[in-house]
């Protein structure tokens, strides 16, 4: 079965290649891919995360943030040798990463399945009182989800 509209949601290296992997099993050449990489308002915008903004005007610091994941994802796009296909679409969003790929993209980009990595690095906070990106997405999204290990 191949879809039509497949958001792939890369926030590692490491995922997004395992994930690039996949994309021959499931997509074909009338279809569209949506690497897709959610930028968490408004910690990781304001340099919460540990990550430091080399930046002296603060109103630059969110175009500086969406700037650095668009690089990101065309980067992981050029290493899995996909740079010139035409069914490949970058996407970088501001949000909280669940509603955004549960909620927004599917409804927007007709999406028919989510591609997901699944991420060894969960946060006893985040198991305890959020739950994982990875399961909010699994129980709410209204297409396909496949989970990547």
């Amino acid at each position: 079965m191949c879809y039509h509209n497949i958001i792939l949601a890369i926030d590692n290296d490491q995922t997004a290649q395992r994930l690039f992997k996949k994309l021959p099993m499931l997509a074909n050449d009338q279809s569209n891919i949506y690497v897709v990489n959610v930028i968490s308002y408004p910690d990781e915008l304001l340099g919460m995360n540990g990550v430091a903004a080399p930046i002296e005007n603060e109103d630059n610091i969110e175009d500086y943030h969406i700037q650095k994941h668009k690089d990101f994802v065309i980067n992981e796009i050029k290493k899995a040798h996909l740079e010139d296909d035409e069914r490949i679409h970058p996407y970088v969003v501001t949000g909280d990463p669940r509603q955004v790929l549960s909620h927004e993209l599917p409804d927007e980009l007709a999406a028919d399945l989510i591609l997901l990595g699944r991420n060894n690095e969960v946060k006893l906070s985040d198991a305890i009182l959020l739950g994982s990106t990875t399961k909010y997405v699994t129980h709410h999204a209204p297409c396909d989800v496949l989970l990547v290990h």
